[in-house]
C-alpha cells in the first residue's frame, strides 16, 4: 500500500513530527513539516532497544544502537554517524534465529555483556548472554564528534517558547538553511512566536525557501482570513525555478492552506482502521472556488511531471482543487504498467474526484478494482481496496450507477499471479552463458519503459522495491545495478538458489508426521509459528504448532522462483537489465 511505513529508527528532536497516522493517513517521509527516519529497517515488530555503551565489545558495537525485532527474531545493530544536524546510519544483523522473539535487551555494567530476553504470547521464554571473543580491542570507545550544525539546531530549539528575547532575525535566516533539520527547528521556533508579528512578512517574502517554510507555519496557525494572501504568495513562486524538494514543499504548502485555512465544520464519516470501517467525526475546511481556481491555474499544466511521488502529491492536490484535466490524467497513470502502490495511490485520490469524469474513464477506473484483486497483500489489503471503491461508488449519481452497472457488477476472475508471464510463449530456458559476456555499452539506448514493464510482468514488484515502489519481503533493488556487476545480476535472476542472503533465507521445518514445510517465520501466536510460504502473498500464513516440529534447518532453495526470464526475449532481458542499472544511476 502506498502509505506503508517501514519499521524505522527516528531521531526525536524538539517539536518533531514523523507523520504516523491511522491507515491511509500516514505521511510520506518527504513532507517538509515532518522529519525523515535515520534508518529504515523494513517489516518487523520493534520491542526493546539499548546502546552498546559500556559493553566489552569492539568499538563499532559500543557505539551501535541495538534494536530488537520480535516478529522475525532479530537483533539489529544500527551504526550511526553524524550528518549535519542529525545522523545517518546503516544496520546489520547482530543476532538472529528462527523463532527468537526478542522482547528486551540491556548492557550489564558489571560484566559488560549483553543480556536479552525472548518470549511473549505464551511462547517459551529464555534468557541469553552475549560476550565477545576475538582479537579486536574492547577498550572504551568515544563517539565521533558532532557536526557544528547540531549547535545551530539546539540554539533554535531553545527558541521553541514565546519570549520577547527570542532572536527572530536568526529564526528567519535559518528558514532557508540547507539542512532540513535546521529548517524544521527554525519553522517550529517561528510558530511559537505571536502570529501577528510575522504573518504579513510570510506572505510578502520573496526568497522561495523562506516563503515555503513561513507559509507552512502560517497554514498551521492562521485563520480563514489568511487563506487568500497565503495562496497568492504561493502563486508567485515560479515552478521551473524551484528545486525538486521545493516543488514537493510547494504542493504540500498549498495542501495545508486548503486543509486548514478556511471555514471549519464537523461531519461524521466512515473511515478505515486496518481495513475496517469506523465512524468518526472529522473537521473539514470549505475552500472557495477562487482558491481552487488559483491552485489549478498555477499547477494544472505541470501534472504529470514524470516523478512518481511528486505526481501523487500533485494529483491529490489538483483533484482537491477540482481540476478537470487532472482527473483524466490520473486515470491514465492509474492504468499504466507500474507497481501496485502508485496505482493504489491514484485509485484512492480518484475516489474523491468530483470533476472531469466521462463514462469511458469511469469504466477504466472501476475496471481497475477488478484487476487489482489479482494482487495480494497483507491482511488489511482487501479491506482498504474495498473501502476506496465504496467511497468512489458513493459519489456516483443514480444515472451514473445505471450507466456503469455492467462494470460495477462485474466479478473478478481468480488469477495466478504469474499468469501474465506464463501466458507468454516460452522463449528459452536461459542459461548464464547465453547472455554473457555483456558490457556496459550493451545497455546504452535500451528501452527503459519496456524494462520497467518487464519488471512488472515478471512479478518482481510483488517482492522487491525499486525507486520506492513495490513489495517489502525481498531486498530493495534500487541500488542493485550499481552494487552488482551485470554477471551477478543475471546469475541471481537465472539461478536464485546459488547465493541466498541469510536475511531472506527460508527455514525447512521437519514435522513429526513426516511432512516438511518451507518458509520464513513471520510471527508467533502462543505455541504456534506463523510461516510465510509464498512471498507473493506475504499476508497468508501457514500455522504450525511448535510442539509438532521435529527439527528445523536452513533451506538451500531460494524463496525467489526460478525461470522468471524464460518467457522474455533477449532484447526484453537487456531492457530489464538497463532499467535496473538506470535506477541505480538516478539514485
Amino acid at each position: 500500500l502506498p502509505w506503508y511505513r517501514p519499521t524505522r529508527v527516528c531521531h526525536v528532536v524538539s517539536g518533531s513530527e514523523f507523520g504516523w497516522r491511522h491507515g491511509s493517513g500516514k505521511w510520506p517521509a518527504y513532507y517538509p513539516d515532518s522529519l525523515p527516519g535515520v534508518q529504515d529497517i523494513g517489516p518487523g515488530s520493534p520491542t526493546g532497544i539499548t546502546f552498546g555503551t559500556g559493553a566489552k565489545f569492539p568499538a563499532k558495537f559500543q557505539n551501535a544502537l541495538f534494536i530488537a525485532d520480535w516478529s522475525y527474531g532479530i537483533i539489529y545493530s544500527v551504526h550511526m554517524e553524524p550528518d549535519g544536524a542529525t545522523y545517518k546510519a546503516t544496520h546489520e544483523r547482530f543476532c538472529s534465529a528462527p523463532a527468537l522473539p526478542v522482547t528486551d535487551l540491556v548492557i550489564n555494567p558489571v560484566d559488560q555483556a549483553m543480556y536479552f530476553l525472548i518470549g511473549g504470547r505464551k511462547s517459551q521464554s529464555a534468557f541469553y548472554r552475549v560476550t565477545y571473543t576475538g582479537s579486536e580491542s574492547t577498550a572504551a570507545a568515544s563517539f565521533p564528534a558532532l557536526d557544528p550544525a547540531v549547535n545551530i539546531r539546539k540554539r533554535l530549539e531553545e527558541m521553541h517558547v514565546q519570549s520577547p528575547s527570542v532572536d527572530t532575525a536568526f529564526i528567519w535566516e535559518k528558514l532557508a538553511d540547507p539542512d532540513r533539520h535546521i529548517r524544521f527547528a527554525a519553522r517550529t521556533a517561528l510558530e511559537h512566536q505571536p502570529l501577528d508579528s510575522w504573518a504579513s512578512r510570510a506572505t510578502s517574502e520573496t526568497d522561495p525557501q523562506k516563503a515555503l517554510e513561513s507559509i507552512t507555519a502560517l497554514a498551521r496557525l492562521g485563520t480563514e482570513a489568511h487563506q487568500s494572501s497565503a495562496v497568492a504568495a504561493l502563486g508567485k513562486l515560479k515552478w521551473d525555478s524551484l528545486s525538486e524538494l521545493q516543488k514537493f514543499h510547494l504542493v504540500r504548502a498549498y495542501g495545508l492552506v486548503l486543509c486548514r485555512l478556511g471555514k471549519q465544520s464537523t461531519i461524521e464519516i466512515e473511515t478505515d482502521r486496518r481495513g475496517k470501517k469506523v465512524k468518526t467525526k472529522e473537521m473539514i475546511t470549505t475552500v472557495t472556488p477562487e482558491t481552487q481556481k488559483a491552485v489549478a491555474d498555477h499547477l494544472e499544466s505541470k501534472f504529470p511531471t514524470g516523478n512518481d511521488f511528486l505526481d501523487r502529491e500533485l494529483g491529490k492536490l489538483l483533484i482537491a482543487a477540482q481540476s478537470e484535466p487532472a482527473t483524466a490524467k490520473a486515470v491514465t497513470l492509474l492504468t499504466s504498467p507500474s507497481a501496485p502502490d502508485p496505482q493504489i495511490a491514484y485509485a484512492t485520490m480518484l475516489s474523491d474526484a468530483k470533476a472531469g469524469w466521462d463514462q469511458a474513464n469511469q469504466e477504466k477506473y472501476f475496471q481497475w478494482f477488478i484487476d487489482s484483486q489479482k494482487s495480494r497483500g497483507g491482511n488489511s489489503f482487501g479491506g482498504y481496496i474495498k473501502n476506496v471503491r465504496d467511497q468512489a461508488v458513493s459519489r456516483l449519481s443514480q444515472d451514473e450507477k445505471s450507466a456503469l452497472a455492467e462494470v460495477l457488477n462485474r466479478k473478478p476472475e481468480s488469477k495466478d499471479p504469474y499468469a501474465d508471464l506464463k501466458a507468454r510463449p516460452l522463449v528459452k530456458n536461459w542459461k548464464l552463458d547465453d547472455l554473457l559476456p555483456l558490457q556496459d555499452a550493451d545497455f546504452e539506448g535500451r528501452d527503459l519503459a519496456n524494462g520497467k514493464k518487464m519488471f512488472a510482468l515478471g512479478s518482481c514488484y510483488k517482492c522487491h522495491r525499486i525507486s520506492g515502489q513495490g513489495g517489502i519481503v525481498g531486498p530493495d533493488l534500487t541500488p542493485a545495478g550499481h552494487r552488482f556487476s551485470s554477471k551477478d545480476l543475471l546469475e541471481t535472476m537465472i539461478d536464485p538458489d546459488k547465493e541466498i542472503s541469510d536475511q531472506y533465507a527460508a527455514t525447512i521445518f521437519q514435522m513429526e508426521d513426516g511432512t516438511t514445510i518451507t518458509g520464513r517465520v513471520a510471527n508467533l501466536n502462543g505455541e504456534v509459528y506463523m510461516i510465510q510460504e509464498d512471498m507473493i502473498d506475504p499476508g497468508n500464513f501457514k500455522r504450525i504448532k511448535a510442539a509438532d516440529i521435529e527439527a528445523m534447518r536452513p533451506s538451500k532453495v531460494s524463496m525467489m522462483p526460478a525461470g522468471l526470464l524464460d518467457n522474455m526475449t533477449k532484447d526484453e532481458i537487456l531492457d530489464l537489465m538497463a532499467y535496473l542499472k538506470s535506477t541505480a544511476k538516478e539514485k
